[in-house]
């Protein structure tokens, strides 16, 4: 504190003006790794999370036009009509495919990479099925194959969209995970950089305080030295024990006052 105290008053409020700075640092810097944080939780909620979840949601309805579009050629109708009907299944077992492939790059936990392996499994049987109904109705078979189709296939099939909705339920998980995450991060930073906001006004504050306090007393004591001496008050005593300014100040009044003292000894002498 002496030390402090011995300061010179450009010194003094130099330092003053450093230690608002370093606590704006501080500031700044915290609210950096909360932003950062902040934009990595929304990062994992954007960039991964929901991608996973419209993909999931992509293939179920994929699956479903599979099963519809397949259904359509058994039932009666030209051939015209069961034709396109093939082409259509064929179109949305390769979009099915193509989605399949594109999830793997989207699976981010070792329960999603479970789920995801169970569905492609089931809807391999799944489609193995859906080949056999295919072949059957090439030989001639269509009894055979409407059959199947109401029978192993289509309880095949549930067993894959049961899969899939496994898969949905773990990507829903994340999904909400992640979202609490976001909220946790965000309360926590902002939390912390108002507190250290707060820090910042209070420390300002109190070394302004501080500092002002001390000169405003250094400066009172020169003030109070200086109308003693003017009222003929010479036995007063000043503190010089300051090395700033206000010190020197105070040394001056001192040294004025024995002056003053001096002077009036040798008049009375």
């Amino acid at each position: 504190m002496q030390r402090i105290k011995n300061l010179k008053l450009t010194t003094k409020m130099m330092l003053a003006f450093g230690v608002v700075l370093a606590l704006m640092l501080v500031q700044g810097v915290t609210a950096f790794i909360g932003l950062n944080s902040l934009n990595g939780a929304t990062t994992e909620v954007t960039g991964n999370v929901l991608p996973s979840v419209k993909a999931a949601g992509d293939l179920q309805s994929l699956i479903g036009e599979y099963r519809t579009t397949s259904y359509r050629q058994h039932v009666r109708a030209s051939d015209a009509v069961k034709a396109e009907a093939k082409t259509l299944a064929a179109q949305t077992a390769k979009k099915i495919d193509q989605s399949i492939k594109d999830y793997t790059k989207l699976i981010s936990g070792p329960d999603e990479q479970k789920a995801y392996d169970t569905f492609v499994k089931e809807w391999k049987v799944a489609q193995q099925s859906y080949a056999d109904v295919q072949e059957m109705l090439e030989l001639g078979l269509p009894d055979d194959a409407v059959d199947t189709f109401i029978g192993a296939t289509r309880d095949q099939h549930r067993k894959a969209g049961d899969a899939l909705k496994t898969l949905i339920n773990v990507v829903d998980q994340q999904a909400k995970t992640a979202s609490a995450d976001a909220d946790s991060t965000f309360t926590a930073s902002s939390t912390l950089m108002v507190i250290m906001l707060l820090a910042g006004i209070v420390g300002g504050l109190a070394l302004g305080w501080f500092f002002a306090r001390a000169i405003a007393k250094a400066v009172g004591q020169a003030v109070r030295g200086a109308n003693d001496v003017s009222a003929g008050k010479l036995d007063g005593k000043i503190d010089t024990s300051r090395q700033d300014e206000v010190g020197q100040l105070l040394a001056a009044m001192q040294r004025m006052q024995t002056q003053v003292q001096s002077v009036i000894s040798a008049q009375s002498e």
